[in-house]
């Protein structure tokens, strides 16, 4: 549950080195988005205790476990597979919006690569593309382009890495325990005249429309857009140009290196993180007033950690969820658990489709895509989106399930 009045303790922030927080949100949450149907039912749950700091206003998991980090993203289903044409548009979107004089015949480095598929974009221009990815279900199969190096680890890595005319980090900054050496390694890596493209969940968004499928074990820093800037700044790197990724939820940055002013990590104030906790208790309350027995048989459609999160949450009746669904290949060696057990992940068909009364998307950020899918598979029955935005997102019969009413 959501902490509904300050507490104030000690502890040291990532960011400004600051030592006082302010909890906002305490519980445990599922170790893994999902299970193997190999694995059994042994769930592992990890403590999460997001506090945010006075000094400077970041926001952060106190409660992680570094030794968790293996467990999470080594031998696990590979995710961001795109799934929909709309997916590969939007990395060919993000190739060309890249400074191509940085990677036409020059070395680029991309952290945390997926699927591989970007790598395999910046391959057809760049010299080479070394592809630092933990999971171990990025193959070289899937990368088979002879120009793309494919190295098996976190970041920093133990291996000899050439220095980048580019490095990418997408969603990857928000996992780390320590993002000033993170950004220190990243600085390292450059070209004299590199860039570095770093994209973030963003966490005015998560705040501002009580995202609470975000809050989870594997995020352990939630940046602000001015957050990321200040930080990379005092790294070296100079912000060069911004965009803002499906409806506001993602940021990326393209960065230069460049001498910028040292700039404080702090405000000079103490900042207030009753917002946060309102917003989060809100989602809560949210589920409370949910009639799902009346939505009859559920299936929920994003076999991922947003789903899990949900199947986890207090209010939600997870005994009302007879089906996972999924796009990802990947994902269907997998399945959510719940109080009662396991969920299969399946492809959904108009065959899956027929035993099922409601689809919950969990997979929020593609809900548009997915309902229409969903539409031309034939389905007939509700379709509710997990999206946390304060209003009702209408699509034909597509609304909100998490946020229905404004709080």
């Amino acid at each position: 549950m959501a902490n509904q009045a300050p507490r104030r303790f000690a502890t040291t922030c990532p960011i400004c080195q600051g030592q006082r927080v302010e909890a906002i949100w305490a519980g445990d949450s599922p170790l893994l988005p999902m299970t193997r149907r190999r694995d059994g039912y042994d769930v592992l749950f990890a403590p999460m205790e997001v506090v945010g700091c006075v000094v400077c206003g970041h926001v952060f998991n106190h409660g992680f476990v570094p030794s968790t980090t293996d467990s999470m993203y080594g031998d696990v289903a590979l995710t961001n597979i795109p799934a929909d044409p709309s997916m590969h548009q939007r990395l060919t979107s993000l190739f060309e919006w890249l400074p191509q004089a940085a990677v036409q015949g020059h070395h680029v480095l991309e952290i945390g690569a997926g699927g591989g598929h970007l790598a395999r974009l910046l391959a057809r221009a760049a010299r080479q593309v070394t592809v630092i990815e933990p999971c171990l279900g990025l193959t070289r199969d899937l990368v088979p382009e002879a120009n793309i190096h494919l190295i098996h680890d976190l970041f920093p890595s133990s291996a000899e890495i050439p220095p980048a005319g580019l490095c990418l980090a997408r969603q990857v900054l928000e996992h780390t325990s320590d993002p000033r050496a993170f950004f220190r390694a990243l600085v390292a890596t450059m070209t004299p005249d590199g860039y570095a493209y770093v994209e973030i969940p963003n966490a005015e968004y998560i705040r501002n429309h009580g995202a609470i499928l975000d809050i989870h074990v594997q995020h352990i820093q939630y940046f602000t857009p001015q957050g990321l800037v200040q930080l990379a700044g005092n790294a070296g790197l100079v912000a060069e140009r911004m965009i803002h990724i499906k409806d506001g939820h993602d940021i990326g940055i393209l960065f230069r290196k460049g001498t910028v002013p040292a700039q404080p990590l702090h405000s000079g104030g103490e900042y207030d993180f009753q917002e946060w906790r309102r917003a989060l208790q809100c989602r809560i309350d949210d589920l409370a007033a949910v009639d799902f027995v009346a939505l009859g048989r559920i299936a929920l459609y994003g076999v991922t950690m947003h789903g899990q999160v949900l199947l986890n949450l207090p209010g939600f009746d997870a005994s009302t969820v007879v089906a996972a669904f999924d796009d990802n290949h990947a994902n269907l060696d997998y399945g959510l658990y719940t109080p009662t057990g396991f969920i299969p992940a399946q492809a959904p068909t108009a065959l899956t489709l027929a035993e099922i009364d409601t689809v919950i998307i969990t997979a929020y950020l593609h809900d548009q895509v997915m309902e229409q899918k969903l539409r031309t598979l034939g389905f007939s029955g509700t379709v509710l989106t997990a999206g946390t935005a304060g209003h009702p997102r209408m699509m034909g019969r597509l609304f909100s399930v998490i946020g229905e009413r404004a709080c």
